[in-house]
């Protein structure tokens, strides 16, 4: 009877054991499957969305600021991104029904959601039972091992990347601009005018006649002329530029009557080489002002010519000066195309020149001459002690002969307004 009880309990204890061996092991698996459960699955693809930040936001062909721009999208615009080198994220463009690969620069975007997009085809896995070893004993078990139930996954089918919008907009700062133009220019001038017309003033009461004629003043002139722009952001832009500006006035008095009969020919000349900084503020697309400074080379003439039937003389002064200026400006940006835009601008400028430097040639008929190298001065002709009339001439040194008066040195006034019509070239 002990025999047999002694029997039974090794039996029931092996039956025990194994079913506790069998227990672990439902338990290894089941953690197993957890484990497996909770990483994504093979073939995910993490796409993190981004939103765009700037007014507009360049996608390029490279990880790289001078590589070529494939689209400029708006702020608001999210873009699909499969990751980042360095400072640029890589994101994925619509093109001929697919998709290519394009790069945006971090400081473009912020980071909105990350998403599990895409997913490869899982294949459901046949779990082969798991069949315990037989223990090396004599009686027949009473419990067979049942199979593991095996676990499937739904497919998940690829959905299609978020689908960007494919408008192309022109970029609101491209690299740099170049504006080329030409124009006319209303200036002052002044003195050199003053010199011409008091210098007729002069004869006519010197000679007691009054005339036929005026002396026209020079105040239009002709220029064209360049600027290279580089945008500062949005609405900024900072540029540097030249303009060659010129004109001349040709005016003739005739002086006739008791036994007089004289011909005053005048024509006062200018030249500039305006060179300038300026910065342009735009505070919407099409409109712009600008302010800067200019530095001058000018350059001026004159001639003075009294003709008589048998005779004449003449001077002729040329002289050359240096000096600086201020612009201010307002201008409309009419856009042609996304890189050309057709530029109408108004321009004030100041700017007075003095210290101009050069020579004076005296001509006669009679084959004399007579050549001076100085200053352009401004000084008073008097007539008596009561009239007296400006005249201009380049003089060796300060003129302090009888019937001169205020003498200072000549000053050349590009003060006016200029007004530009040109092409405005975006690279």
């Amino acid at each position: 009877m002990t025999g047999k009880i002694g029997v039974t309990y090794n039996f029931f204890n092996r039956v025990v054991l194994k079913m506790k061996k069998r227990n672990i092991c439902s338990f290894c698996l089941c953690v197993f499957f957890f484990i497996l459960m909770s990483f994504p699955a093979a073939g995910q693809i993490s796409i993190l969305k981004l939103k765009v930040v700037t007014e507009q936001a360049n996608i390029r062909a490279e990880p790289d600021i001078g590589s070529i721009i494939m689209r400029q999208v708006p702020k608001g615009t999210i873009l699909d991104s499969t990751g980042k080198d360095e400072e640029w994220f890589r994101v994925q463009l619509k093109e001929n029904g697919g998709y290519v690969l394009g790069y945006v620069h971090e400081s473009l975007v912020i980071e909105v959601e990350e998403v599990i997009t895409r997913q490869a085809d899982i294949r459901p896995v046949r779990q082969e039972p798991v069949v315990e070893k037989q223990p090396d004993v004599k009686e027949p078990l009473t419990e067979e091992p049942q199979p593991v139930e095996q676990t499937e996954e739904a497919i998940i089918p690829d959905p299609p990347p978020q689908e960007l919008e494919t408008r192309v907009f022109s970029p609101l700062y491209p690299s740099f601009e170049i504006f080329l133009y030409g124009g006319g220019s209303y200036v002052l001038v002044e003195d050199l005018n003053d010199g011409a017309a008091g210098l007729a003033d002069f004869y006519r009461d010197f000679l007691g006649i009054q005339g036929n004629g005026e002396v026209s003043p020079l105040n239009i002139g002709y220029f064209f002329g360049g600027e290279l722009l580089f945008p500062l952001g949005s609405h900024f832009a900072f540029g540097v530029g030249v303009d060659y500006l010129q004109g001349e006035k040709e005016s003739t008095v005739n002086f006739s009557g008791a036994g007089v009969s004289e011909t005053y020919k005048t024509k006062p000349a200018i030249k500039a080489l305006p060179v300038r900084a300026v910065i342009r503020y735009s505070p919407v697309p099409w409109i712009y002002t600008k302010l800067g400074v200019e530095y001058y080379f000018a350059e001026c003439s004159y001639l003075y010519r009294f003709e008589e039937p048998d005779s004449w003389r003449e001077w002729m002064g040329n002289a050359r000066g240096q000096g600086i200026g201020f612009i201010g400006s307002i201008g409309l940006d009419l856009k042609v195309s996304p890189s050309i835009s057709l530029i109408f601008e108004s321009m004030g400028r100041y700017a007075k020149i003095s210290g101009f430097k050069g020579t004076d040639n005296y001509t006669e008929s009679s084959g004399y001459e007579y050549t001076e190298n100085g200053f352009m001065y401004r000084y008073q002709g008097m007539i008596s002690e009561q009239i007296s009339y400006p005249l201009v001439f380049i003089r060796e040194k300060v003129p302090t002969e009888p019937g001169v008066i205020d003498p200072v040195e000549a000053t050349l006034d590009f003060t006016g307004v200029t007004l530009r019509l040109g092409l405005l070239f975006k690279f």
